[in-house]
C-alpha cells in the first residue's frame, strides 16, 4: 500500500476533526485539557470514536461493493444492505416487548441481526446482478428493496407496543450519541481487521475490475472472492448499523472522493484515502449535528445524506450513466 504525499492533507483534516469533535462544546467553545469533565470519557470519547470507526467501516465496505459489482453507484445504503440490517434489527427490537435483559446479549443480538440482514440482502443483490447487467439495476433494486423492507418495519411498528416503537425510533435516527465505550471493544477490531482483510485482497480486487474472466485467468478464485467480500461488507455495514443506526451515503461518497483525488482505481492506492475520507465525513457530520444549533442536536444520517447526495449526482454526470 502506497503512502504518498496526497495522504497528508486528508490525514491532517481527519486529525483536526477528531480534535474539534472531542474538545469543542457549543456552550463554552474549546475545552482546556486541564478542565476535562467526568462526562468526557463516558459520552464524548465513545461518540467521537464511534464516528471515526463508522466512517472507516462504511467507506471501506462501499469501496469493496463498488469493485465487487463494478458499479460506481454501489454502496451499503443504496444496495439495500443498511435497510436490510435495519429490518432485521427492527424484528429483534420489536419482537421482545420486555427487551433483552442482559446488555451483552442485547448487543450480540443487535449486531448478529444487522449482519444477517445485511448479508442476506447483499446475496440477493448479487443474484440479481448476475441475471441483469444494466448500470441502474443495482440502484433500482436497492431502492425497491428499501421500500419493501421499510414497509415491513412500518407494519411491525403498527402492531408493536409504544415502548417497542420508541426504542426502535430512537435507534433508527442514526447518530453516535448512544454508543458506549464497551461497544467499541468489539466494533473497533471489526473495523480494523476488515480493513486489513480487504488490503490483503487488493490485488484480487484489481484483477476483478476488468471482468470475471480476466480475474480467473489471473488465478483468482472468483467464488471465494465474492463470498469473502459479501461476508466482510455485510459484517462492516451490519455492525455499524447495529450500534449507530442507519447512516447513509458515506460508503458511496468516500470511495469517489479518493478516486477523484488520486485518479486511480488501484485498491492499494485508494483504500487508505477512502477510509480517511469516510472518517472525515462522519466526524464532520457529528460536529455539525452537535454545534449548528445551541439547543438542538440534528440527525447525523440527514447531514450525511446532504453531503452524499451531490456526490451521487456528480458520479452520474461524470460517468454519463444512462
Amino acid at each position: 500500500m502506497k503512502l504518498p504525499y496526497k495522504n497528508i492533507l486528508p490525514s491532517i483534516l481527519c486529525i483536526s476533526l477528531i480534535g474539534i469533535d472531542l474538545m469543542w462544546t457549543r456552550q463554552t467553545g474549546m475545552m482546556a485539557v486541564q478542565t476535562i469533565p467526568d462526562w468526557f470519557y463516558d459520552f464524548r470519547l465513545p461518540r467521537v470514536l464511534a464516528a471515526l470507526f463508522a466512517g472507516i467501516s462504511l467507506s471501506v465496505a462501499g469501496l469493496a461493493l463498488q469493485s465487487l459489482f463494478r458499479n460506481p453507484l454501489a454502496g451499503p445504503f443504496l444496495t439495500g444492505i443498511t435497510p436490510g440490517a435495519s429490518f432485521a434489527i427492527g424484528i429483534l427490537l420489536l419482537a421482545f416487548p420486555a427487551g433483552i435483559s442482559s446488555p451483552f446479549w442485547q448487543q450480540v443480538g443487535l449486531t448478529g441481526a444487522g449482519m444477517v440482514g445485511g448479508i442476506g440482502v447483499l446475496l440477493l443483490q448479487l443474484l440479481i446482478s448476475r441475471k441483469t447487467g444494466g448500470m441502474f439495476t443495482l440502484l433500482l433494486t436497492g431502492v425497491l428493496l428499501s421500500y419493501l423492507l421499510g414497509a415491513g418495519v412500518e407494519i411491525m411498528q403498527n402492531i408493536a407496543g409504544a415502548e417497542q416503537v420508541r426504542s426502535f425510533v430512537m435507534w433508527g435516527m442514526g447518530n453516535f450519541d448512544r454508543v458506549q465505550i464497551s461497544q467499541l471493544y468489539w466494533f473497533a477490531p471489526i473495523s480494523i481487521l476488515s480493513f486489513f482483510w480487504i488490503l490483503l485482497n487488493r490485488f484480487k480486487l484489481n484483477a476483478w475490475l476488468p471482468g470475471e474472466m480476466y480475474a480467473q485467468n489471473a488465478g483468482v478464485n472468483a467464488h471465494q472472492l465474492k463470498f469473502s467480500m459479501i461476508v466482510v461488507t455485510g459484517i462492516l455495514a451490519g455492525a455499524t448499523t447495529a450500534i449507530c443506526g442507519p447512516i447513509g451515503f458515506v460508503g458511496l461518497a468516500a470511495p469517489h472522493l479518493a478516486k477523484m483525488l488520486y485518479r486511480s482505481n488501484d485498491h492499494g492506492t485508494i483504500l487508505l484515502p477512502t477510509a480517511i475520507w469516510g472518517a472525515c465525513l462522519c466526524l464532520f457530520a457529528d460536529i455539525v449535528a452537535h454545534n449548528l444549533y445551541t439547543d438542538l442536536t440534528l440527525n447525523v444520517n440527514a447531514i450525511c445524506a446532504i453531503i452524499g447526495a451531490p456526490v451521487v449526482l456528480a458520479v452520474v454526470l461524470r460517468n454519463k450513466i444512462q
